[in-house]
């Protein structure tokens, strides 16, 4: 500890002892039942101080310098206030004799696994949307039979789909919230692999390199998502209509197709739609 801490410390010790010794000679000048209370009892010498003001205010305000003097001794201390800072989680670092701790820093994002995982999340919430859509279609159909079951009177059978009802509602509204949140993660997807691009320009699909052919139809769900990314990406596309041109269908039995979107990326082939597959197939 330095030396003008500990001069502070003991002046200002000496200096509460000082004015204990005057608190304690006025308290036996008042009488030595006040003298014997003081010296043996510390809330006897508060006491005393508040009902004798006259008599100890010299002994008090000696007593309240001294502690701060000792005070300010310990607050200009290096080390004291080097101690209290790690303790309290905001000192220095300590560094190693040999030289420098360098904070590392924080490892780059691995983007291929975000990208993998918002995908898998992606996949999770639209199967679980296709599932709670054919159940609602089946609850539907049977409010339906229900509400022309109904008969005037028969008040347990309306509380019955009145409860039925409801809960279609409350599905009907959680399925619309899914669809939502689904349309927010694709976006957030559209943004990692934009990232992607950016990171890896020698990956990034350069239009026109490979021919592209994709039969689908109107109501096809994948093949808008597949539209929406060659629009992205800048890719140009053939797109026939199977259900709109004979010549388009006779062309997509012939290749064997099964469902929609096939597409055709080169000599590639691949039914549905995946980004990731479109990525590796250019």
């Amino acid at each position: 500890m330095e030396m003008r801490t500990i001069l502070l410390i003991g002046l200002g010790g000496l200096l509460v002892c000082g004015g204990g010794v005057m608190t304690l000679v006025a308290a036996f000048r008042q009488n030595v039942w006040w003298g014997l209370a003081c010296f043996f009892l510390a809330p006897a010498n508060l006491l005393f101080t508040i009902l004798h003001w006259a008599e100890a205010k010299k002994g008090f305000f000696l007593s309240l310098a001294g502690v701060a003097v000792a005070g300010l001794g310990l607050a200009t201390s290096p080390t004291l206030r080097t101690f209290a800072g790690q303790a309290r989680g905001f000192g220095p670092a300590k560094l190693p004799a040999t030289g420098f701790a360098l904070e590392q820093a924080a490892p780059a994002p691995d983007l291929n696994a975000q990208i993998q995982a918002q995908r898998d999340r992606i996949e999770q919430l639209e199967a679980r949307f296709a599932q709670d859509g054919e159940a609602l279609v089946q609850q539907f159909k049977k409010l339906t039979e229900q509400r022309r079951a109904l008969k005037k009177g028969d008040d347990p059978a309306v509380n019955a789909f009145n409860l039925e009802a409801a809960d279609y509602q409350a599905r009907n509204t959680a399925r619309q919230q899914a669809r939502q949140e689904i349309d927010a993660l694709r976006a957030e997807l559209d943004t990692l692999l934009e990232q992607r691009a950016r990171r890896n320009p020698a990956k990034a699909i350069t239009p026109g390199t490979k021919r592209v052919v994709m039969y689908s139809t109107a109501s096809c769900p994948a093949c808008k998502l597949a539209k929406s990314y060659f629009a992205k990406k800048g890719v140009p596309y053939e797109e026939h209509d199977v259900n709109g041109s004979p010549e388009a269908r006779a062309e997509f039995q012939k290749l064997g197709g099964r469902g929609v979107p096939l597409i055709l990326v080169g000599t590639e082939r691949m039914e549905g739609f995946s980004s990731q597959r479109l990525d590796q197939l250019f």
